[in-house]
């Protein structure tokens, strides 16, 4: 046995112990802790955005795409929480609920932790809407009496367009132009 110098504890360990004699003094680190250098005298918490759950480990495991955790030295996925409906979030290890990104205005997402923006759905045909973030499609707002729309993901009441003049209608969130009736005889719309 060489005894010219002293074996460090291996990565995913730490030993407190002086004058240790053998590799059973280098404890382990805990769940929620990890080590990834030789020697250490302690083990480091994950950092908010990662877990670990098992003993012993080097790193630790990045929460999922489509989910963020504020917290340290969590030791489950289960601590990893899915960003709200109406956002989505491409990366992983998201440490903080504001990392989640808003779908874009004229658009709404039903889906909690969205992966991509992608989940973000276009309002309809005859509707607007002027809100990052929606979480259903109840904040696509009909275009109003008067008025047609035929795109979608529309985000301001200006895309939906007058009736000519001559015509009229009397619904809302239309989206043809043919929705628009020609005045009787003895009637006028300036338009």
């Amino acid at each position: 046995v060489n005894q010219s110098s002293c074996t460090a504890c291996p990565q995913g360990t730490y030993s407190t112990f002086p004058s240790a004699a053998s590799i059973l003094s280098c404890i382990l680190c805990e769940p929620g802790k990890f080590q990834s250098g030789f020697g250490e005298f302690e083990c480091d918490l994950c950092l908010a955005g990662t877990y670990q759950s098992s003993f012993g480990s080097i790193d630790c495991t990045l929460c999922p795409a489509g989910m963020y955790q504020s917290g340290m030295g969590m030791i489950s996925k289960l601590s990893c929480t899915l960003c709200d409906a109406g956002k989505f979030q491409t990366g992983e290890g998201v440490p903080d609920s504001a990392d989640c990104i808003d779908c874009p205005v004229g658009s709404f997402s039903k889906t909690r932790g969205a992966l991509s923006p992608a989940a973000c759905l276009p309002c309809g045909q005859g509707k607007y809407q002027t809100a990052a973030g929606a979480s259903d499609d109840s904040y696509c707002v009909a275009c109003p009496q008067g008025t047609y729309q035929t795109g979608t993901g529309m985000q301001y009441n200006t895309s939906c367009q007058l009736c000519k003049s001559g015509t009229f209608q009397s619904g809302v969130g239309m989206i043809w132009n043919e929705n628009c009736t020609p005045c009787l005889g003895g009637t006028y719309q300036m338009g």
